[in-house]
Order: structure tokens, then C-alpha cells, then sequence
């Protein structure tokens, strides 16, 4: 691996200099005799002065070369010093079944959370994992899961319960309008005006949730879950003048905003996952071949006549990888479309389907884009240029809708970027990455977790 970045380097520095016209074995300026013509009025001409000329002219394009090479050098020397598995000893136990690490993340020039989790892969052949993340007074997400882990075998158990509350959540009203400023009049119907401003709303939601799984293959299970949430709505703190939500829009026939939210959830899937590596040295974070898949269909109900949401929903997602060279060079395709199958007056804007944030549409920030269908497809190209660190670009586009028809009809939003990511043998450590949008901007996100975070749903994967 070592040898193949060396000789990547010298070659690409090799092709500048040639592109600039210089001779590469000029470049140390040996010396030469004086031309036997040359009289000592007129001495002849030392080729050091075109090699600084050289010089002058190459320090822009090697600059770039330096920088954009840095990572190549950053995960040799990680490499070379086998940092993975210091990090490993330092947050993990010497069987790797406890760890206790923290949890950083950056997220664009305002938001900050960081925290810390504690997972124990054996407790008496149980599973456990706590996991504890705030962000000032802005933010605090809470949750814990103890599953049946290996101990039923095949079959699988788990309870959990999680809290999580925001003061200043994004709230754009509904559909995939452009983003504005809030109009004169206000506040305006958030299902009708098609209008998408900015604004600020902050939530408490408490879940406790249990499920079942049984895998009648290695690679393949089906799960069972539910769930009972209480979730409060409220406006936003307006720290930087920003606009609330109940300021720009009337939220009065929004589900749950006046009342909360008292709702049980039910869940049923279908869990498929042939993904692999291109061999055993290779980490399970960076799958080169094979494919996974995911369906769900799930029912919604408010408990009393506080809550009237009343919803079925359904999801589909699934992922194609395909190893271009040696398990160095990946592509992967990525499909997701959910629905929610309901009035919009009987679906809580938190559980319509969204695109923005970390999953989908990563150069929008979260829920930027809700309606009642979304669908988005990601084109992603994975360069794992040493054991434990790989770079990607990657493309998004997706839409959402009021119908099915919708989707396809619509020119579909775009998202772009690039990134690194740092992993274990089983797990991603950190990740990084810069993208935009097709309507313009940059957003950057950084992440700390040497684990995969719990997920939102009601089961466990």
C-alpha cells in the first residue's frame, strides 16, 4: 500500500513539472562547466536560473498537490503507527465487549453537540448501550436499549427508551418550495401557501419503545416492534432574531401543536443484508460487493381525542455496491422512498417523510423538505486508500410530494459533495464531509462516534 502512494506521488509531481515544461533531472541545478566559447565579459548563463524560474511557476500547483495529498499521508502515518488500535485500547476493553468513548460533532458554524456513550456487548449474555448527547441549553438527546443480544439465538428481544429535546429546531412548512424570507403577511397556511422560511420551533418528545427479531438466516430477519411517545410542541428561542414558527406560519390545524402528542406505533419490516467486504483484512464499515435492503410498514395512532393523528406509513431502502478495482474503488447506489398514507390534518409534521440532515440529502439541513411522499437516490463513489481511513464523493437527488406522482414529475433537488472517513474492523469511528446544493451554499459536518448510533426507529437493526 505504502509503495503505491509513493509512487502515485512521484509520478503526479513528476506530470506538473513536465506540464511546465521543466527537465526533471534539472531540477537539483548540478553544476556544469562554462561553455568553452563563453568570453569573461559574457559569461554563460547557469541553468539554476530557469530552475528558480521553474520553481516560482510550480509552487501554486504543488501547494494543491500537498494539500490535496494530505490524507493520503494522514492515513499512512495512522498506518505506521497503528493508531486504530490505540484508539480502540484507550475506549474499549481488551475483548472489545465494553467501551465507553465520547461523542463530538460540528455541524455547520452553529451547531455544536458533543457527549459520550457506554456500550456492554456481553452483560450476562445481554446487550446494552447508553448513549447521552447535548448542545448547550439548545439541545439534549438521551437514550438507552438493552436487547437479548446472543442469548435467544436466532431469536431476539429488546426494550428502550429515549428523550429528546430541542429549543431551536427548523420548521420550513410543508413541500420543496425555495427557501425565503418570511412574507409581510403572516402568519400564512403552512399546507397551502408554498412557502419555506427558516423557522424556529422547539420540541420535547419521550418514546419507550420494544420490538422482536427473529433472523431465519445469518443475513436475513424480520422484526416486530412498537411504541409508545408523548411528544410537546412549543415556539422556538429566538437567540439572533430569527423568525419562530407560529410567526410566520398559522400552526392552529397542525396535528399536536395546541394539544402534544399521546400516540402508540406499531411496525412490522423485513431486514436483508448480502453486503460484504472485498475480503477479511477489510473493514465492515467500507463493504465493497453485495447489496442490503430494508422494508417497513407501520401504523400510527393518538391515544385520546388530544391527539388525533391517525396514519399508516411505509418505507423501502435499499443499497448496491459494486467493486470497481481490488476492493480499493467502490460505487454504490442508493434508493430510498417513504409514504404516509393520511390527510395531512392526521400526520404530525415530525412523521411526515423528510429529506436534509445526515442520511439523505446531505447538503440540507434536517427536515428541510417534508410532504407526505420523498424519495431520493445517492451515487457515491469510496476510495479506501489505506486500512483504516477511505475518501468519497458522492451525488444526491430527491423530491418530495403531496402524491406518488409528484416525485417523478418534479425536477429532483441535488446535493453534492466529499468527504473522509476514519473506521474499525466493524464500525465507523468518524466521519467529515463538505457538500451543496443545487440551490447553492456549503455545509460542513464532522462526527466523532466510535459506534454506530442507536436508530430513530422503533427496532433495532
Amino acid at each position: 500500500m505504502i509503495p503505491r502512494i509513493c509512487s502515485g506521488a512521484v509520478a503526479s509531481i513528476a506530470a506538473l513539472a513536465l506540464l511546465a515544461g521543466a527537465d526533471p533531472d534539472a531540477a537539483g541545478c548540478p553544476d556544469e562547466p562554462p561553455d568553452a566559447t563563453a568570453t569573461a565579459t559574457a559569461p554563460a548563463p547557469h541553468r539554476c536560473e530557469e530552475s528558480t524560474t521553474r520553481k516560482v511557476l510550480l509552487a501554486v500547483p504543488r501547494a494543491l498537490l500537498y494539500v490535496a495529498r494530505a490524507p493520503v499521508r494522514a492515513a499512512t502515518w495512522a498506518e505506521e503507527h497503528n493508531v486504530r488500535d490505540r484508539i480502540q485500547d484507550v475506549f474499549w476493553n481488551r475483548t472489545r465487549t465494553v467501551g465507553l468513548y465520547p461523542i463530538v460533532t460540528w455541524d455547520g458554524a452553529a451547531v455544536f453537540t458533543y457527549g459520550g456513550a457506554f456500550i456492554d456487548r456481553d452483560l450476562a449474555g445481554l446487550s446494552t448501550r447508553v448513549r447521552v448527547v447535548g448542545g448547550g441549553i439548545d439541545r439534549l438527546h438521551a437514550a438507552a436499549l438493552l436487547n437479548s443480544g446472543k442469548l435467544l439465538g436466532r431469536f431476539g428481544v429488546e426494550i428502550g427508551a429515549r428523550y429528546r429535546q430541542m429549543s431551536r429546531a427548523l420548521f420550513f412548512g410543508y413541500g420543496d418550495a425555495p427557501e425565503v424570507e418570511a412574507p409581510a403577511t403572516t402568519p400564512v397556511d403552512p399546507f397551502t401557501s408554498g412557502i419555506a422560511v427558516a423557522a424556529r420551533y422547539g420540541y420535547k418528545d419521550t418514546n419507550l419503545r420494544a420490538g422482536a427479531r427473529l433472523r431465519f438466516t445469518p443475513r436475513a430477519s424480520i422484526y416486530v416492534g412498537g411504541s409508545m411517545r408523548w411528544t410537546h410542541f412549543s415556539d422556538g428561542r429566538d437567540l439572533f432574531g430569527e423568525p419562530t414558527a407560529s410567526s410566520v406560519y398559522d400552526l392552529s390545524a397542525v396535528p399536536g401543536w395546541s394539544t402534544g402528542l399521546l400516540a402508540a406505533r406499531t411496525e412490522l419490516g423485513l431486514d436483508m443484508d448480502y453486503r460484504r467486504p472485498h475480503d477479511e483484512r477489510r473493514s465492515l464499515a467500507i463493504p465493497s460487493t453485495g447489496w442490503a435492503m430494508r422494508d417497513y410498514v407501520g401504523f400510527q395512532r393518538g391515544v385520546g381525542r388530544s391527539d388525533p393523528s391517525r396514519f399508516a406509513y411505509f418505507g423501502l431502502d435499499a443499497i448496491q455496491y459494486l467493486d470497481l478495482y481490488g476492493g480499493d474503488h467502490i460505487l454504490s447506489l442508493h434508493g430510498t422512498v417513504n409514504g404516509a398514507l393520511a390527510p395531512l390534518d392526521r400526520i404530525p409534521f415530525t412523521d411526515l417523510p423528510s429529506l436534509g440532515g445526515w442520511a439523505v440529502m446531505r447538503g440540507y439541513p434536517l427536515g428541510r423538505f417534508r410532504d407526505k411522499w420523498a424519495a431520493v437516490a445517492t451515487l457515491e463513489y469510496t476510495f479506501a486508500f489505506s486500512r483504516d481511513v477511505a475518501s468519497f464523493v458522492f451525488v444526491d437527488a430527491g423530491r418530495v410530494g403531496r402524491r406518488p406522482g409528484d416525485l417523478l414529475d418534479l425536477t429532483p433537488r441535488l446535493s453534492y459533495g466529499f468527504g473522509l472517513q476514519i473506521h474499525e474492523p466493524r464500525a465507523v469511528l468518524g466521519r467529515g464531509w463538505i457538500a451543496s446544493t443545487s440551490e447553492g451554499g456549503v455545509l460542513v459536518v464532522l462526527s466523532w462516534e466510535p459506534a454506530f448510533p442507536a436508530p430513530s426507529r422503533e427496532v433495532v437493526p
